[in-house]
């Protein structure tokens, strides 16, 4: 799951993946209004305590990694910009 640690944080990450994505419609503020990064912002903090919560492990298949143990990943979502 996608736990951005601090603001800086996120958008480095939607800098690097949702700015170059087709699902995001702002260029000017990449990933805001995407289901996936604004779960990820709703939600990662409440639930990164928790290890059998649905809702975590769902996040975890949309955005991998942010555990500590590896790098946050590329969203399974993203498709590249054709350019």
């Amino acid at each position: 799951m996608a736990y951005f640690y601090c603001g800086t944080e996120g958008a480095d990450y939607a800098e690097r993946y949702c700015r170059r994505c087709v699902h995001s419609k702002n260029e000017d503020a990449p990933g805001v209004g995407c289901p996936v990064m604004d779960a990820h912002w709703l939600w990662s903090y409440e639930l990164c305590n928790e290890h059998e919560n649905p809702a975590k492990k769902m996040l975890e298949m949309l955005i991998p990694g942010g555990n500590g143990d590896k790098p946050i990943q590329q969203c399974a979502m993203f498709h590249q910009r054709a350019v």
